[in-house]
């Protein structure tokens, strides 16, 4: 099975344009998971699919870089029509989407998400955190 990592990348964010590759902890907020993804050793390849060339020295060893379509860039784009332009490019059979701004996924929760969904049990993964809590409104 071939396993595939995809972390899409937009270098001309609107709210804070460059947060991908600001500094966080003494590295580009983008190589915390591109090297935890490449630490766990179960991806075939791992892919950075930007429009701007200009993110290529900030990648890791072992990380390739995908040009995908400016028009993916504009702010009615969707992860929807990112996911599908690479899929049709890069075929596999998991795909790992791997969220830059979620820096402290560690290498052995990415472990195992890919090894649920390679067991043939699970058609899916993904990393999420119970929050509960109460609301109190005019002191009930």
């Amino acid at each position: 099975m071939k396993t595939v990592a995809i972390m899409p990348i937009k270098l001309n964010n609107e709210r804070l344009p460059g947060k991908n590759t600001m500094p966080l902890g003494g590295k580009p907020l983008l190589q915390h998971q591109l090297l935890a993804t490449l630490q766990t050793g179960l991806a075939d390849e791992v892919y950075v699919y930007c429009s701007d060339e200009a993110v290529c020295p900030y990648l890791p060893e072992g990380t390739q870089f995908l040009k995908r379509p400016a028009e993916l860039d504009l702010p009615t784009s969707n992860f929807t029509q990112i996911f599908s332009t690479f899929a049709a490019t890069v075929p596999a059979d998991i795909y790992v989407y791997v969220h830059a701004t979620a820096p402290f996924i560690t290498p052995e929760t990415i472990t195992e998400c890919i090894r649920a969904v390679q067991s043939g049990n699970n058609d899916s993964a993904f990393c999420a955190v119970k929050i509960q809590d109460f609301l109190w409104k005019d002191g009930e």
